[in-house]
Formats: C-alpha cells, structure tokens, sequence
C-alpha cells in the first residue's frame, strides 16, 4: 500500500522555503529574523532528518540506503541541477564582471545565498544513519548526551584552531544536534510540551543574545552563524512542532496552506532557483535600476517582491502548468 503524503510536512517545508527567500532579501536585524526566517535550514534539517528515520523505520537497510541506485537518484535530485546552476551562473559572470575568479566560487562551494546548503545536505546523507543508529541502540538521555559532547567538541575546536568561516560554512556538523531531534521528533512523534517549551525558552534567549545583545560565545562558540548552533536547537524544534501541528491545523483549510503546501513539495527546486536570482538581482543592482524613484522604501519593498516572485514563479508555473503540458501521455 502507497505510503500517504504528510501534508504537514510539505506545508513546514513551503514556510522553510520561503523563510530562505526572506532571510536573503530582507533587513534581518531589524525585523528579529534570528527567531524565524533565520531558522530556515534547522526547520528543513528537522525535516531530513525525520525523513530518513522514517525510511529505516519502513525498513530500509544500510545496503539499500548507500546503493550504487540510490547515489545515483541523489546526484540527479540534489548535485546535477545545483552544477548545471553553477555552470549558468560561472557563464553569466564571466561576461558581466571583468574581475570574475573561479576560485571564489570554489572557496564559496557555489553562487548565490545558500550554495553551501548542498555540501552539508551531502553530510547530512553520509552520516545520518550513525545517528538513526544511536537514537534506535541507546537510550534518548545516552544518545542525546553523545551527540552533544559531539558538537561542542566539534565547536570548541574549531575556536581553537581559528577554522577559517568559508570552511565553517560548508561543514553540517553544527547541525548535528538538531538533525538528532528531528530523528527523536519522529520516533517518539513529540508535540509541544512544558519540557520543550522550557528549552525553548533558554534557545531563544541565547537568540537575543548571540543576535542582539552583542554575546562573544569564543572559546566556546564561533561567533559566525550564531543562529545555527547547538544552543538554538530546541528553539528550532518548538517551530518545527508549532508551525507542522498548531498554525497547520488551523490554517489547512485556506487557499493560501494549499500554495504553501506546493511549494514545499518544490522546496528545492525553489532554493535552487533563488539562488540564481539572488545573485543577479541583489539589491545593489536591483537598487541602481530602480534609481528612478525617490523612496527608498518603495525601491525596498520592490527588491522583495521581485525576488520573491522571481524564486518562486518559474518553478511554480513549470510544476504545476508547463511540466503537466510537456510530459502529458
């Protein structure tokens, strides 16, 4: 029997999406994105995560799950359209700046906002089954209590040895305790409750913290990508279980949880789309063309709205109207 769709995952998944979108075109500090639109790639990590439990839940073996199939399918999903981009972007540039280095997108792992995503969505894949295996062998105190020493190992030596933050950006082991809570989030099927609200509380405090009180987390914490590391997790998670269950459920109904349900199903394509825009619409480009018109915030709130569209249209339109057209039997 065909396994049903999760449409709240989907829909958590179109609210991740459009937080990337969000995170790359608007004025984050002033708008508190460390306690949302900053919490894209924990929310969609969660999800990943989930994702592969449940398939080794399903039953799927460790041979099934690194078969020669399998790498081929998540290099034709995941690395072939992320390359092609690439090469498209690297063509585009090389004509437009006269300064264009390849080394800078080698050093970057890509083009646009987000090129690293692909890179630790790689690690995620190789080493998520360690995880699976811990959360299914030990108890969830163990488990939890390995995971962690992990990752503050990880991140005190990285403070030690001064990891340079381009190489940061590309390693997932900072998502470490957070892809270990989407596996937990599926096997116990949590909700919100007293205990995850209260961690939740301390995660957004070292939020306000890291993101606006100025906090220097070193030696303990690099004080780069401050809303992604291991003390926001639970912060992380009570989104995930807020926006999945509670604003799901109460919004299901409306056409607009319908849109947002597609386009986490194209979640991404999407990414991969506004990666190519974002970097040929930024908003000094985008800024000096729109010179013409005096107001600042009117230019702003255009820069949103055409980037925004613009990441979300074609992949939309193709999906749901031109693909349809294209490989109708």
């Amino acid at each position: 029997m065909e396994k049903q769709r999760d449409l709240s995952l989907d829909f958590t998944r179109g609210i991740g999406i459009l937080f990337v979108i969000l995170s790359h075109n608007l004025p984050n500090y002033y708008i508190l994105s460390a306690f949302w639109n900053r919490q894209a790639v924990p929310l969609l990590a969660i999800i990943t995560a989930g994702f592969t439990y449940a398939a080794f839940q399903r039953g799927r073996t460790l041979e099934q799950y690194y078969s020669k199939k399998t790498i081929i399918k998540k290099f034709k999903k995941i690395f072939a359209p992320f390359l092609i981009v690439i090469l498209i972007q690297c063509t585009i540039t090389y004509f437009l700046d006269p300064g264009f280095d390849i080394k800078d997108v080698i050093r970057l792992g890509g083009m646009g906002p987000g090129s690293y995503f692909p890179w630790c969505y790689l690690q995620y894949w190789l080493y998520l089954p360690l995880i699976i295996w811990l959360v299914d062998t030990l108890s969830i105190k163990k488990s939890f209590i390995i995971i962690l020493s992990i990752c503050i190992c990880y991140e005190i030596l990285c403070c030690i040895i001064n990891i340079d933050p381009l190489i940061y950006r590309l390693l997932s082991f900072r998502y470490l305790v957070i892809l270990y809570l989407g596996c937990i989030v599926r096997k116990l099927n949590l909700k919100i409750n007293p205990i995850i609200m209260i961690l939740a509380l301390a995660g957004f405090i070292y939020l306000f913290l890291v993101s606006y009180a100025n906090l220097n987390t070193e030696p303990f914490l690099l004080n780069v990508w401050e809303t992604h590391h291991w003390p926001s997790a639970f912060y992380a998670l009570f989104l995930f279980l807020f926006i999945s269950t509670i604003l799901y459920k109460k919004v299901n109904h409306l056409k607009i949880s319908d849109f947002i349900t597609k386009i986490g199903s194209y979640s991404y394509e999407i990414f991969i789309c506004q990666m190519f825009i974002f970097t040929f619409l930024g908003w000094d480009r985008l800024n000096k063309g729109l010179a013409f018109i005096d107001n600042l915030y009117v230019r702003y709130t255009i820069f949103v709205i055409v980037t925004t569209c613009f990441s979300i249209a074609p992949i939309y339109i193709y999906k749901t109207r031109i693909k349809n057209i294209i490989f109708r039997k």
